[in-house]
């Protein structure tokens, strides 16, 4: 199968909600298994180009656009913030591979570029971050914070809201850590995730990125298993 789009990380049509995606997933699941029981024979050859053609247009409206890495470049609307602490994640070109890029993060505060801690996506180097603070650090804002040279804040740590369990679904999924359950699994848990969002009137700001990240992740699987 000819493939014309390629995946980009956290890339999706203009105007696309994570609901009208997911919408899309399941129709690129049919036109996949429509493809697979086409017969033999001239007829058959034309409907399956067409279902092929469609197929190719769903994986396009789901993240598609090969996007150049000239110079290091900031992500906007990206950032995270864990422990008081504001990243922005920075794209770097590697200079082992031509035309290839890992992310890194920039603290806020102090304008300094983590390069030490590299990623292939921006969920997975957050989710580094979060491990080490959450797991390494047991969540100790102070002696989180004096690991990047910042000073302690006035007064008691502001409590940090607790996310909701569906968005920190979405987070893991696009972080790629529950591809052990198999695309249709996967895709389940990130269309329930995004209803019960959508449901609580969540699915807005930050949570409806991450959606999009944690589809454009199950679609870049999706492509890699199936072409």
């Amino acid at each position: 199968m000819t493939q014309n789009a390629t995946l980009d990380d956290g890339a999706s049509a203009p105007g696309l909600s994570p609901l009208a995606r997911l919408k899309l997933t399941r129709e690129l699941a049919t036109v996949k298994t429509d493809i697979a029981a086409i017969a033999a024979g001239p007829r058959a050859a034309l409907a399956r180009l067409k279902l092929v053609a469609r197929a190719n247009a769903i994986r396009a409206q789901l993240g598609g656009g090969v996007v150049p890495v000239p110079q290091p470049a900031e992500a906007p609307g990206k950032g995270f913030e864990i422990g008081t602490i504001r990243f922005e994640p920075v794209k770097i070109p590697d200079p082992r591979r031509d035309g290839e890029f890992y992310w890194a993060a920039k603290v806020v505060e102090t304008g300094e570029v983590l390069e030490d801690i590299q990623k292939e996506s921006v969920p997975k180097l957050e989710a580094r971050f979060r491990e080490d603070f959450e797991r390494g650090l047991k969540g100790d804002v102070e002696r989180w914070r004096r690991g990047f040279g910042l000073q302690p804040i006035d007064g008691p740590a502001p409590a940090q809201a607790a996310e909701p369990a569906e968005l920190v679904e979405l987070r893991e999924v696009a972080a790629g850590q529950h591809d052990g359950l198999g695309l249709d699994a996967l895709l389940s848990k990130i269309d329930k995730a995004a209803r019960a969002l959508s449901d609580a009137g969540l699915l807005s700001g930050e949570a409806e990125a991450v959606a999009h990240e944690a589809i454009t992740h199950w679609a870049r699987l999706e492509l890699q298993a199936n072409g």
